[in-house]
């Protein structure tokens, strides 16, 4: 008999939605159920990794932080896969097997914008020059925009996270707040203090170079550099070593440690309380008010 090919696998199990059935528990004839056991012989080297994104939960936490944004996956130094629109289960899974997500050691990132709408864009070759062409090139993007959120890229360690984290939360500034995965932070405020959303882009700028020489502190001028940036994808894991971006309450910041987003440390700790862990703020009840104190206060 001759063996399936992994390009005729990966499209199966997409196809009869095998991994789906996998992650939820449901009823797999044999032949699925043997086809993902071949699968994962032949392709998974990382149980870790694969034991993190077939755990429905973290999944749906994942597909949450994703909807009206850009999704990439990338792994360093190659260049990015840009523009993948993957909120929704199926679409997460089909880019999953479309580009070896589980097999290779990605890191998932997600943009600091969300958009009224979101193409998708085709796969294969001259995918990249049809969406310089038709995407990127003529800024049509631009077009699609309906918020950006600040974000802020601590790179410098945990000294200068733990000045920015004083500093907001003495203006009872929403953000929400993770490790990138090494020695860095991520900070995003989600209320943006402008209402033009082609100007939500300079706010970020403006308030980057404002905290950098009011706090002495060090922000990776990226976010602040094109409107169209991103960052690290809550609840997902850093490609490089594994460890669970994070959402951390203010207690956990002030007590942070490694072992504390090492993905079974998490899955022990957290158990249910990892619904809803994606999209978790520190001073959530605050919005644009204080915000904007804070930026007349500097």
């Amino acid at each position: 008999m001759t063996e399936i090919t992994l390009k005729d696998m990966r499209t199966t199990i997409c196809k009869r939605r095998i991994f789906q059935k996998h992650i939820f528990g449901d009823r797999m004839a044999l032949g699925e159920r043997s086809m993902l056991g071949q699968y994962f012989d032949r392709c998974i080297k990382d149980r870790t990794r694969w034991d993190w994104y077939t755990n429905k939960e973290v999944l749906f936490e994942i597909i949450k932080s994703l909807q009206y944004r850009e999704a990439n996956f990338q792994v360093i130094p190659q260049k990015p896969i840009r523009w993948l629109n993957i909120g929704k289960l199926d679409f997460l899974v089909y880019n999953f097997f479309s580009y070896q997500f589980l097999e290779k050691p990605y890191t998932l990132h997600r943009s600091l914008a969300t958009y009224n709408k979101l193409p998708h864009f085709p796969d294969g070759a001259g995918r990249g020059k049809y969406i310089k062409e038709n995407w990127t090139e003529p800024r049509r993007y631009t077009n699609y925009f309906s918020h950006r959120d600040i974000g802020f890229d601590i790179d410098e360690g945990y000294n200068d996270a733990k000045k920015l984290f004083k500093f907001l939360n003495e203006f009872n500034v929403r953000y929400s707040l993770w490790s990138s995965g090494k020695k860095g932070f991520h900070f995003i405020l989600p209320d943006n203090p402008t209402y033009d959303v082609k100007m939500q882009f300079e706010v970020n700028k403006t308030l980057t170079d404002d905290l950098e020489e009011k706090l002495k502190i060090s922000i990776d001028p990226l976010p602040t550099k094109i409107n169209i940036a991103y960052l690290k994808c809550p609840m997902s894991l850093d490609g490089r070593n594994n460890r669970v971006i994070l959402p951390l309450t203010k207690e956990q910041f002030e007590k942070f440690s490694f072992k504390m987003i090492e993905p079974e440390n998490v899955l022990k700790n957290m158990g249910d309380q990892i619904r809803n862990r994606g999209s978790m703020m520190i001073n959530p009840e605050s919005g644009v008010k204080e915000i904007k104190n804070m930026i007349e206060a500097m």
